[in-house]
């Protein structure tokens, strides 16, 4: 499908950007057209009483038809399959990323996913027949008035928006949005990532320089200062390298704070000069 597709090309996207060559499991969302199509199992047919012009043959009454199914499509769609899609990607990123970090890291790179994936579906355009224009895959309608479940599930990723309950006025504010979030992210992760691999790198040296060490003073050296400087064993290089992560996890989290504390000072600013010229 193509909500498949999105998924598993903004993950291979993602792990390409991070240097993570770890294979992970693809995704796959299946869903049951029963359940997203009811309203039509429930149709009881045009209402006459409401069509100004009846319709003469059965080439009217079809083309009725799919006017009634185009304006009911949308608001349908908003209400279960669009929040089926993003929920089971939800379940998919929590997987991946229990799969591949530890700790704090773990929230940190699934949101970075599902701000990929929420950035494609509310940018992504498709093509449902060889003869239609391009749609977005995301209808418009199916965010009318910010109160659908699928609108809600957005603004549960855009708590830091300005007007998170008006969020979003429009597809391209929220693909916008959205993939600023990712970038945002995506540089903590690299932050992490730097990190882990500069506390590899030095939990590797430890072991060398220590036996350089032993061989030097091998002739005079006693027992006791052999074990004086033998190596660190694996498990105290793994503590410390989930130390320094963790360390850099914990400074990332601190500055994103710090940005969203400054972000919603402006904005009550912005409120509060709004109101004083309202006043006047």
């Amino acid at each position: 499908s193509y909500w498949s597709t999105i998924v598993n090309t903004q993950t291979r996207h993602t792990n390409h950007r991070l240097h993570i060559h770890a294979v992970v499991a693809a995704y796959h969302y299946h869903s049951e057209p029963l359940q997203h199509l009811q309203f039509l199992a429930e149709w009881k047919g045009l209402k006459l009483r409401q069509i100004t012009n009846y319709p003469r043959s059965y080439t009217e009454f079809e083309a009725k038809a799919k006017n009634w199914l185009n304006g009911r499509r949308a608001p349908n769609y908003g209400s279960t399959l669009f929040p089926d899609m993003i929920k089971t990607a939800e379940q998919y990123a929590r997987q991946v990323a229990t799969a591949l970090f530890d700790g704090r890291a773990v929230d940190l790179y699934f949101n970075v996913l599902m701000y990929a994936y929420l950035a494609a579906l509310c940018s992504e355009r498709i093509t449902m027949n060889n003869a239609s224009k391009r749609t977005p895959l995301l209808l418009e309608n199916s965010l009318k008035y910010c109160k659908t479940p699928t609108a809600k599930l957005l603004q549960h990723y855009a708590m830091d928006h300005p007007y998170p309950h008006q969020f979003p006025s429009h597809l391209r504010q929220a693909a916008d949005f959205f993939h600023s979030k990712y970038e945002t992210l995506m540089n903590q992760m690299y932050l992490i990532k730097q990190s882990s691999s500069a506390s590899a790198s030095s939990s590797s040296d430890i072991p060398s320089s220590s036996a350089s060490s032993s061989a030097s003073s091998a002739g005079s050296a006693t027992s006791s200062s052999l074990s004086a400087i033998s190596p660190i064993s694996p498990s105290k290089s793994k503590d410390k390298e989930t130390e320094n992560v963790n360390a850099v996890v914990n400074a990332a989290v601190a500055v994103m704070q710090q940005q969203q504390q400054q972000q919603q000072q402006e904005q009550d600013k912005q409120r509060q000069e709004k109101m004083e010229a309202d006043r006047l």
